[in-house]
Formats: C-alpha cells, structure tokens, sequence
C-alpha cells in the first residue's frame, strides 16, 4: 500500500506567514552572534571587532562590523525572496 503524500493544508495566512518568519529572524540572529565567537577564539569578523574595541580603532571595528552587517542583510533578502517564491499563489495578496 503506497502513502501518499500531499502539501500541507494552512488554514489561513497568518498560520504560514508565521510558520515562515521565524525561519528569517533565527537566520539573521545567527550572524550576528556568531561574531561573540571571536571572544572564546574561534576567529571571524568577530576577531576584528574586538581588537578594534580593545585597541579603540574605529577603522579595524568597522573592518568587522559592516561585513557582519551586509552579510546579515544579503541573508535577511535570501531568506526574504524564497519566502516570496514558495508561498502558495492563494496565500498572495
């Protein structure tokens, strides 16, 4: 006997919507926290915020910072546009 498999039913958009966004912010939350993980010497552009805090040099911070910052927003729009193509055409408004 085969199963079959059918696509999830979503009683309104807000149940999809909802089911979605939390995809988006836990995405955009982890690059910004993965800089912390400068503070236990895991590297990254975490490394070039503290030594800029530390040695107060505002071009080495932002060295780190704007990358961290345009990273997140690129992922935010990644996330953002394959949220756009894959919602259900009846969920559009």
């Amino acid at each position: 006997m085969a199963i079959k498999r059918t696509a999830p039913q979503f009683r309104d958009e807000r149940t999809f919507v909802h089911d979605q966004g939390w995809r988006k912010t836990s995405a955009v939350i982890t690059v910004g926290t993965a800089t912390i993980a400068a503070f236990i010497g895991a590297g990254g552009f975490g490394e070039r915020i503290v030594t800029g805090l530390a040695l107060n040099d505002n071009v080495t911070l932002l060295a780190g910072a704007i990358p961290v910052a345009v990273l997140a927003i690129l992922i935010e729009q990644m996330f953002g546009f394959f949220e756009r193509k894959l919602t259900p055409p009846a969920l559009r408004q």
